[in-house]
């Protein structure tokens, strides 16, 4: 079995890996064991989630703390040929490559030094290793968002001129996020970059894979209801099951500001008119009387949530479903399923994971996956690609998916007992390939987007909290971040 060797304030501390902790998306990847511990289900190891807020459930006070967690895979006795090191992420986004990694090392006799830290750690310390042209990573894990940023530098390896190929059987959403420039159907990229011939520079394989809706399939049967089919049905499920004196809620996602706002009240702008957040001159199309629109819907689904709503992440939504408090809200499937129907959740087995509801234009999926990518400076490419090969192919699905807990991308996979009857995939079956066969929609693909999502997302936020109509929210978004587009070089003239 393999020891973790954790260093944390100073001390380092080792660690079996039955006693790492557990956790899951944007939310959990700084804060794990505050949720996660007790609800994992077939985790090999576990820690944290995505873009983390920490509960703030009263009277804990948490304080954020960076942990970098170290996995050396030895391979066997016989000296290894070489050493790979990877840097990814830590907890239930992290974890289930572990498996996999190990297989590879004992096949290819090669010693693999995994060193998991948390999300915004992450993203920092990729630019900054890039940046300087390290080779001191072979292979990173990032989320799809920051690709953009990477891909337009010339930081990473191109997979195709490595010798990758694009395999039927893997959804093809996912070989279109990792491409560069993606795709017209996935919106405008930036000026300079459109004009470039497309290439595969990563691989989107864990997490969300995007916005999913949950509904407790048990209550609906008591009240004689039917799944929704529109989001007007789902405003008026809120509705039916919200009593704030029990204290029980019809609806909850995510409401801070930033990333889990404008994630999570995506696909309601697209239901409901939006094409994309962008023209292809880089014009906003967020705040269009379609979007407008959309948003209000969102606002009014709001209304149902807990009090909290405007400061909730993954781990506050979470736990709504867990305590059996909610009746339906947004989900990131990939990320959560684990807790929500795990041991001791009473939301476990009486969940409907499904693409959500369509509006009056369109029924859109919002697709947000993270990825593993190849140094461009590093010297061993080439047994980084072999690494990629192996975790792609059908045997490496196979080790990722039942033995390390990850949802294969192999849609193959998907068809077999194995899989679909498996307790952690089950909830999310047909639903998952479902998603994933309908092109869904990425965040706008953009080497601005850190700096765009924070004016974006602390607008919604704002009129979350009543500070502004949704007009004048998105309004006042478009304004800033035409500013700052202006200033970056994206408009002409």
């Amino acid at each position: 079995m393999n020891n973790l060797y954790i260093e944390e304030q100073g001390k380092t501390i080792v660690m079996s890996s039955e006693e790492k902790n557990r956790v899951s998306r944007r939310e959990f990847l700084k804060y794990a064991g505050l949720i996660a511990a007790g609800l994992a289900v077939g985790s090999v190891v576990g820690y944290e989630y995505g873009r983390a807020i920490a509960p703030k459930v009263k009277p804990v006070t948490v304080t954020k703390t960076v942990t970098k967690t170290t996995t050396v895979i030895k391979p066997p006795t016989v000296k290894p040929k070489k050493t790979l090191k990877i840097l990814g992420f830590s907890g239930a986004l992290g974890d289930p490559h572990i498996k996999v990694f190990d297989k590879f090392s004992k096949m290819k006799n090669v010693k693999i030094e995994y060193i998991r830290i948390g999300y915004d750690e992450l993203a920092e310390k990729a630019v900054s290793l890039l940046q300087a042209k390290s080779s001191e990573f072979d292979i990173i894990f990032q989320d799809d968002g920051f690709l953009p940023r990477l891909e337009a530098k010339g930081w990473l390896a191109p997979l195709d001129e490595l010798g990758l190929t694009r395999i039927p059987d893997i959804f093809p959403s996912c070989w279109d996020l990792g491409t560069w420039p993606t795709p017209e159907y996935m919106g405008p990229v930036p000026p300079g970059e459109r004009d470039k011939e497309p290439h595969i520079y990563a691989l989107p394989h864990a997490g969300g894979p995007g916005e999913f809706y949950g509904v407790r399939k048990d209550l609906l049967e008591e009240k004689g209801l039917s799944v929704p089919k529109t989001w007007d049905d789902a405003l008026e499920i809120a509705k039916t099951f919200y009593d704030p004196k029990k204290p029980f809620y019809g609806w909850v996602c995510r409401g801070t500001k930033g990333d889990p706002i404008a994630f999570d009240s995506a696909t309601f702008l697209f239901d409901y008119g939006m094409s994309h957040f962008f023209d292809e001159d880089w014009h906003p199309l967020f705040n269009t009387p379609e979007a407008i629109e959309g948003f209000e819907m969102f606002l009014k689904m709001a209304k149902y949530a807990p009090p909290g709503l405007p400061t909730y992440g993954c781990t506050e939504y979470a736990l709504e479903f867990v305590h059996g408090r909610v009746a339906s809200g947004m989900i990131n499937p990939g990320d959560v399923v684990r807790d929500l129907e795990g041991p001791g959740s009473a939301s476990a087995g009486k969940l409907v994971w499904m693409v959500p509801p369509a509006g009056p234009k369109a029924r859109t999926g919002i697709l947000g996956m993270f990825s593993m990518v190849i140094n461009n400076f590093s010297k061993n490419k080439d047994l980084a690609f072999e690494l990629i090969e192996y975790f792609i192919s059908e045997e490496g699905q196979r080790v990722y998916a039942l033995e390390g807990g990850g949802w294969p991308i192999r849609r193959s996979l998907w068809e077999k007992p194995e899989i679909n009857k498996n307790p952690l995939f089950k909830p999310l079956y047909p639903a998952l390939p479902e998603f994933l066969s309908m092109s869904p929609k990425p965040y706008p693909r953009t080497t601005e987007w850190l700096t765009i999502v924070d004016i974006y997302g602390g607008y919604l936020n704002a009129a979350l909290i009543g500070k502004y109509t949704a007009k004048e929210a998105l309004n006042k978004a478009a304004e800033e971040i035409v500013t700052h587009l202006k200033r970056v070089g994206y408009y002409k003239g």
